[in-house]
């Protein structure tokens, strides 16, 4: 930027000696005055500001993207996690029925009466005769 402090100067470069408007302007040079500083430099500020919101929002993108691999795994995480207790729920409900089966045989088994026994026959050697 080439600060000229002088609105009537600026207003006779850009009015009478275009030439040297032209050759600073495809040198990249901004000739501002006392009033197109201030709208110039808000300007620049602003392109400034934009350009760090985007880096901001790359970031903010690749981060997004490293959370939503990091879901990802979770989410593989929690599916086997998930199967493991489906396994453990089915080896509980195995169990349970083993469980019951063995109770119930042992309910049939006391519930039988067992019937009285003559006492064991004893054998009596035969008499010599």
């Amino acid at each position: 930027m080439m600060f000229v402090p002088s609105e009537a100067v600026y207003c006779e470069i850009y009015t009478s000696t275009m030439d040297v408007a032209d050759k600073a302007r495809r040198a990249r040079v901004f000739i501002v005055s006392p009033t197109t500083l201030w709208a110039v430099l808000n300007t620049m500020r602003a392109i400034l500001k934009d350009a760090r919101m985007r880096e901001q929002a790359d970031a903010i993108q690749r981060e997004v993207g490293l959370l939503l691999d990091d879901v990802g795994r979770l989410s593989k995480r929690v599916d086997n996690l998930e199967s493991h207790f489906s396994a453990a729920e089915k080896d509980v409900r195995e169990i349970r029925t083993s469980t019951e089966k063995i109770i119930r045989r042992g309910d049939r088994i006391q519930d039988v009466e067992l019937e009285k026994v003559a006492p064991p026959l004893t054998l009596v050697p035969p008499a010599a005769g």
